[in-house]
C-alpha cells in the first residue's frame, strides 16, 4: 500500500507546478498581446485617418487599410504626433504601393 505521507507530498507538487504553469501562461499571454498591439494609433486617429484616406479621390477603403497598416510598421504613435509632414508623405506613398498591389 502506497504511504499517504508520499502520495499527498507528490500530488501537492504536481499541483503547484500545474499552478505555477498556468500563471507563466498567462503572464506569457498578456505581454505577447500587449506587445502585438503596441503600435496601433488610438482608434480615433486610424478612423479619422481612414475617412480622410477614403474621401480623398474616392479611394478603396481596403487600399487606405493597407497604407495605414504598412505605415504603422515604420512610424510609431510618438513619432505620428511629432512629425505629421513624415506620417503624410509616408502614408501617401504606401497608398500608392497598396493600389499597385491590389
Amino acid at each position: 500500500m502506497p504511504d499517504k505521507k508520499t502520495s499527498t507530498s507528490k500530488d501537492k507538487k504536481i499541483i503547484l507546478s500545474s499552478i505555477f504553469i498556468l500563471m507563466l501562461g498567462a503572464v506569457g499571454a498578456m505581454y505577447l498581446d500587449g506587445s502585438l498591439n503596441n503600435n496601433r494609433y488610438a482608434l480615433l486617429d486610424e478612423y479619422k485617418l481612414m475617412k480622410q484616406c477614403i474621401n480623398t479621390n474616392n479611394r478603396n477603403a481596403n487600399i487606405c487599410a493597407c497604407a495605414l497598416e504598412k505605415v504603422q510598421e515604420t512610424i510609431n504613435k510618438d513619432s505620428l504626433l511629432k512629425n505629421k509632414n513624415k506620417f503624410y508623405t509616408s502614408f501617401e506613398q504606401e497608398v500608392l504601393r497598396c493600389k499597385n498591389i491590389k
